[in-house]
């Protein structure tokens, strides 16, 4: 990436750019989905569009989050989401809605994500989630993987295991509970799987609180 900037002499000037997603770009799609028309073709992935208010913003709560290690890990996501929100309602927002709903893998594979992440305690079936979001289980094993870099059931697990450490150090859930509330049938499996995880098993992380 190359960039060229006139500035008055004397005067600072301050450039960022977001390393954005597929998934992030679908899931908002998903939510926006009834609210946008269905982009044309378009024929370039580069272009140049205003600043709204709204997105400058947005853009200063994010680089201000970046001075807190707590907020940028806590509100930093939320900030980027109403940047990405802003530019794809925007003008030319349709460019980056196009490279999204075109490359139908991730939009589809975001739809299952939002599922696992919504439902994560269920039981999920590889083939049931491959037909719901229109591929062969082949396909779908690779384009998940492709973007998640890992495979739909490893992924199902990291989703519960994170879940179950949120409910451990800020509900104070014990290792059984927790284990029960995302999914887990065994606990010996549950606090073996969560120390692969993390280095620490659940009780240890319970006594941290």
């Amino acid at each position: 990436m190359e960039c060229e900037a006139v500035i008055d002499d004397g005067k600072p000037m301050l450039g960022m750019t977001l390393a954005v997603s597929p998934q992030a770009i679908g899931e908002i799609l998903s939510e926006m989905e009834a609210e946008l028309p269905i982009p044309g073709k378009i024929h370039t992935s580069l272009y140049d569009a205003s600043l709204s208010d709204d997105i400058i913003g947005a853009a200063i709560r994010l680089l201000s989050c970046l001075n807190s290690p707590c907020e940028s890990r806590v509100l930093g996501p939320l900030y980027l989401k109403e940047i990405l929100f802003k530019v794809l309602s925007a003008e030319r927002g349709e460019v980056l809605r196009e490279l999204a709903i075109n490359n139908r893998g991730f939009y589809q594979i975001s739809r299952i994500i939002t599922r696992i992440h919504e439902n994560c305690s269920r039981t999920f079936d590889v083939r049931d989630l491959a037909r719901e979001a229109g591929m062969s289980t082949k396909a779908f094993h690779a384009t998940f993987k492709n973007l998640t870099n890992t495979s739909p059931l490893q992924y199902i697990k990291n989703v519960r295991l994170h879940k179950a450490k949120e409910l451990i150090q800020r509900q104070g859930e014990k290792a059984n509970q927790a284990a029960s509330i995302v999914g887990y049938e065994s606990v010996t499996q549950f606090s073996r799987e969560y120390k692969r995880c993390f280095g620490v098993t659940p009780g240890h992380d319970r006594l941290a609180v």
